[in-house]
């Protein structure tokens, strides 16, 4: 049995630290902010979502919009912070090419690098850093499949239009998807921006809902890459050298891809398309 004392003590309510009461008020506002995002994107879902501990919510949110629009980042969603972090922007997983992403090429699979070999420098630049920015890739290609394989594909490489005039309707659609993931020319906002030269997004519904609209065309279109990337790799030089035939007996004269965008939101960007 509790000692008499004990127990006093701990009937004994002291008054509210002003810390205490400040956070308690921060948490509030965070809640309701919580809560109309609920309320805008899952509104059906609210009472499950809100019945959970206040670290369990925000996990609770992630699995139910994950099942009716799109994938969200990954970051730790039952953590204490993960409430204001999710508030802040849409942890949208943003999977378009950084500069530092091209030219740590050794990092990705045989396959995508025989594909890259194959696509123009994704920057706009000098000729000379066109051609020189590619020298690497293509010494690696002659260790894949050969230098006389490598020493079939241009300098320069070919640009996505140029790609896709050959390889469209054909079993080699995934070397202009490709291209174009590379280059950013996709028209798909999670292949073509990367958090380096874009803001984060704020929860905004049509972007949501834009987002959710393109993310089944992102998943076919990085399927099929990903299935030429495994048909690669089934047979380096007898596959490539499949490539190479088809691609070369068109060809079309290289255009200079445009200027990335900087520092700006998805629908900034992509809003006037």
């Amino acid at each position: 049995m509790m000692p008499l004392s004990v127990l006093a003590d701990r009937l004994t309510l002291a008054p509210p630290s002003l810390a205490a009461l400040v956070d308690l008020v921060e948490r509030s506002e965070t809640m309701m902010r919580f809560l109309e995002l609920v309320r805008e994107f899952l509104p059906e879902d609210e009472r499950e979502i809100m019945a959970g501990q206040p670290w369990e919510r925000v996990e609770a949110f992630r699995r139910r919009f994950e099942a009716r629009y799109f994938p969200l980042a990954d970051f730790p969603y039952d953590d204490e912070e993960s409430m204001e972090y999710l508030l802040c922007s849409i942890p949208v997983p943003l999977g378009g090419w950084t500069y530092d992403d091209y030219h740590a090429f050794q990092d990705n699979r045989p396959g995508l690098v025989l594909l890259m070999s194959l696509v123009i420098y994704p920057w706009v630049a000098s000729e000379k850093e066109y051609v020189s920015a590619r020298i690497p890739i293509l010494e690696e290609v002659k260790r894949l499949v050969g230098p006389e394989l490598a020493g079939r594909i241009p300098e320069e490489g070919w640009e996505p239009k140029s790609l896709h005039e050959v390889c469209d309707h054909t079993r080699f659609r995934g070397v202009a998807d490709c291209a174009d993931w590379i280059c950013s020319c996709t028209g798909l906002w999670v292949l073509d921006t990367n958090y380096e030269e874009f803001g984060e997004e704020p929860w905004q519904r049509e972007t949501v809902d834009e987002l959710a609209r393109q993310y089944p065309l992102v998943r076919q279109l990085m399927d099929r890459v990903q299935g030429m990337i495994d048909w690669l790799e089934d047979s380096p030089t007898g596959n490539f050298a499949r490539v190479l035939n088809h691609i070369l007996g068109s060809q079309v004269p290289r255009e200079q891809l445009p200027l990335r965008h900087g520092g700006k939101t998805l629908l900034e960007v992509f809003g006037g398309e």
